[in-house]
């Protein structure tokens, strides 16, 4: 009969340390919890559509049944609508959103929506993606996703078309991504946004709308997306309190509350020429008074660009963004900033140099407090128009 030991043998090895749990292993782990994935998805088209419904309008009056489809990506808590394509049985979107998620979310989904008059929509089918097999660092992925038909009691999931997907995923800051050079990925917003691109807004003041209703446009504010020095981004903008600039995640939560917004990109190549002159005008006009009723006449004179000289001691919205494009040098300096207006922003009006169809159109509609999602609409120069549905964050910026 052998002796208990009072210690293990020599012999014996000690506990492996990768299995010893400490406080600073504990913070790596969390930390790698954390860590982020930005996904760049390009919605390209769809094909073989089948097993659309007939709208009511069809079944009264018997019109041959068409399909007006859109495809909205769902990751996490975001969603991305692209703009609906009508009388097409194979529609092309190219279009592009821009989610980050954490690794534990690695599922995308895919739905294939039938548009009817009125807004309401049927689901056609629907497709996931396991985004797992998409990691970063590996190389753009190009997918066809076979859609799946809803089941109901009487019948089973089929294949009613594909979808066309781009997907490509990095690390947070990774030049190499996919739509990079649409610059940052925001935090609340499936979009990537830069220096100098627009931001309109559609806010429900009353005053607002008198103002939209002269203009004919949807728009009734404006502001520009700046880099401070430390690279974060601002909202730089015109407001009753005077010029300003203010964290651009919080700002926008601000502003969807109270209605829509718009962006645009501005394509143009930046130099940094171009942004150190935006810089310094941004420095240089901070904290200056909004234009007062005593200047309702030079706004006034805005709508037939009949105003002669500007002034910047005071400066509406649309004049501090013209002002900015002078001092970045896409402006004629011998335009007077004060002859623009939000609706000039809108559209092709505003004569920049470099040519003004550098910058995209990107409208947001957003349906105020009415709805758990909000829509969001991009109309970019290379691809078609599109709408994203998204929900918010409560979240700081």
């Amino acid at each position: 009969m052998t002796e208990p030991l009072d210690s293990p043998p020599e012999q014996l090895p000690p506990a492996p340390e990768s299995k010893l749990v400490t406080g600073q292993s504990k913070k790596k782990q969390k930390k790698q919890k954390k860590q982020k994935i930005v996904l760049d998805v390009v919605i390209v088209e769809a094909e073989k559509i089948v097993g659309t419904k007939e709208s009511l309008f069809g079944q009264l009056f018997g019109k041959p049944s068409v399909c007006n489809s859109s495809c909205k990506v769902i990751l996490s808590d975001k969603q991305y609508v692209t703009q609906t394509v009508e009388n097409e049985l194979n529609p092309v979107w190219n279009e592009d959103c821009t989610f980050q998620y954490k690794e534990q979310h690695g599922t995308l989904r895919v739905e294939l929506r039938q548009s009817f008059a009125f807004g309401s929509m049927a689901l056609i089918g629907e497709a996931t993606v396991d985004l797992t097999a998409v990691r970063p660092g590996d190389d753009v992925t190009d997918r066809w996703c076979d859609l799946q038909s809803p089941a109901s009691e009487s019948d089973t999931a089929s294949v009613c078309g594909r979808v066309h997907l781009l997907l490509h995923a990095t690390s947070p800051g990774d030049e190499t991504a996919l739509l990079s050079h649409f610059g940052e990925p925001l935090s609340y917003l499936p979009i990537r946004v830069s220096a100098g691109d627009i931001v309109l807004f559609n806010t429900s003041y009353w005053t607002a709308a008198a103002a939209r209703m002269m203009q004919g446009t949807d728009w009734d504010h404006i502001g520009m997306i700046i880099r401070l020095p430390s690279g974060k981004l601002r909202l730089f903008e015109s407001i009753p309190d005077g010029v300003n600039r203010f964290k651009l995640n919080e700002r926008l939560r601000f502003y969807h509350r109270i209605g829509k917004i718009g962006f645009r990109r501005l394509l143009a190549v930046r130099t940094k020429e171009m942004l150190d002159g935006l810089h310094d005008f941004h420095l240089e006009v901070l904290g200056r008074p909004y234009k007062a009723l005593a200047n309702v006449l030079e706004m006034i004179r805005a709508f037939s660009s009949s105003n002669q000289t500007e002034n910047l001691e005071t400066i509406f919205c649309s004049e501090l963004l013209a002002a900015a494009f002078k001092r970045m040098g896409l402006l004629s300096p011998e335009l007077c900033a004060n002859n623009f207006l939000p609706r000039d922003f809108e559209t092709d009006r505003v004569p920049l140099l470099m040519g003004a169809h550098r910058i995209v159109r990107v409208r947001v509609c957003m349906c105020v407090r009415a709805c758990v999602g909000w829509c969001v609409q991009y109309l970019p120069v290379q691809y078609l128009p599109v709408y994203i549905r998204l929900h918010w964050s409560s979240g700081g910026p």
